[in-house]
């Protein structure tokens, strides 16, 4: 299959995908900075009706996940390298990226700021990628120490049953995915409520495992294994999600919405010229960026938004939030240049010293 988003960038990545990215963090910056605190804003809700539905491009970071973490485990020959790969690409950057943002929430004094600071504890869950509704049955006060940090949790959680399907029950990723997301939503129905189904839910995180599924099985077809299953489990699990956002929402404009996350890694594989506008150089090079500015955007955004004032005219607020934007697009290209890309160049020499150690062994 003729495939244009198989072009490189630094000889290993997916163009596309990296534009997809790109498209992914500019919804989500869109929600928090114009829809997701009304109350703080000094422009309030002018703006919300144009990104209330941004909120969807971390539905579509989870599609992405799902296509790139079943890539990754295809040129992974065991669980450590896979390990030592995800965690070189997480930890360092979480790690300042926390600092970051815990002195600036503790250093700018806003209403905002005082909302969502919080103390040290807040440092557990966000570099242990493990949720606060873990770590406060041991710690009180225990929160992330940005909000969106959330989303880590469910991430780490996929790469978990990512890695234990393909490399110790089976290397149909996608085949067990798909039937995982239908128990884990139907069991989910099933408990409703209650403490059996918070514990269903931590482990398996039934409302957003659909998305990961989707992107690994869009995966599989891509790269030419396609089987009569996978393209009725893409619709199935495109529904289920719809059908689970509509129940929640009551909208259909919602449900709409959310089957657009999944048009991308549909087009992947059945039209990938059509995905040609994401190749652009400023798109790619934003979502390159993305994971330091996700880590980075929320909360020292927002409290930078809120040192203005009420009562400007509106262009002058569409300035402060490009000017925010600008300095936080700068921040994470210092910490993509300094931290990401040296952080995974650590890890390629941490697996050919162990490797070579192998060899020497044998």
């Amino acid at each position: 299959m003729e495939n244009s988003v198989t072009h490189s960038v630094g000889g290993d990545r997916l163009v596309a995908l990296d534009g997809l990215r790109g498209v992914a963090i500019l919804l989500v910056l869109a929600y928090h900075f114009l829809a997701r605190f009304p109350d703080f804003y000094p422009y309030g809700e002018a703006f919300a009706a144009f990104a209330s539905s941004g909120f969807l491009g971390v539905q579509l970071f989870f599609v992405i996940s799902g296509f790139v973490i079943a890539l990754t485990l295809q040129n992974c020959p065991n669980i450590p390298t896979f390990l030592v790969r995800r965690l070189a690409r997480l930890w360092p950057p979480i790690f300042v990226c926390s600092i970051l943002t815990f002195t600036v929430m503790h250093v700018i004094d806003t209403p905002f700021t005082e909302y969502r600071r919080v103390g040290v504890q807040g440092f557990l869950p966000s570099l242990t990628f493990i949720g606060p509704e873990v770590w406060l049955r041991f710690v009180d006060g225990a929160k992330w120490i940005d909000g969106a940090y959330w989303t880590l949790f469910v991430e780490v959680r996929f790469y978990f049953w990512a890695a234990i399907v393909y490399f110790i029950f089976s290397r149909q990723l996608s085949f067990v995915l798909f039937w995982a997301s239908l128990l884990a939503a139907a069991v989910a129905e099933t408990l409703y409520s209650g403490p059996l189904s918070k514990v269903w839910d931590l482990l398996f995180f039934p409302r957003y495992l659909p998305f990961f599924a989707v992107g690994a099985i869009t995966f599989d077809i891509w790269r030419g294994e396609t089987k009569y299953w996978q393209w009725p489990a893409v619709a199935i699990l495109v529904f289920l999600c719809c059908y689970r956002e509509y129940s929640t929402e009551l909208s259909l404009l919602t449900a709409f919405l959310v089957a657009l996350c999944f048009v991308p890694s549909v087009l992947f594989c059945v039209a990938p010229r059509t995905l040609s506008p994401l190749e652009m150089k400023p798109l790619v090079w934003l979502g390159r960026r993305s994971y330091s500015l996700y880590l980075l955007h929320q909360n020292i955004g927002v409290a930078l938004i809120t040192l203005a004032v009420t009562g400007l005219a509106m262009g002058v607020y569409v300035l402060i939030i490009f000017a925010t934007i600008f300095i936080l697009v700068l921040l994470s290209h210092l910490l993509f240049e300094t931290i990401e890309e040296r952080s995974h160049k650590l890890a390629k020499f941490i697996l050919g010293f162990a490797k070579r150690g192998r060899l020497k062994a044998l």
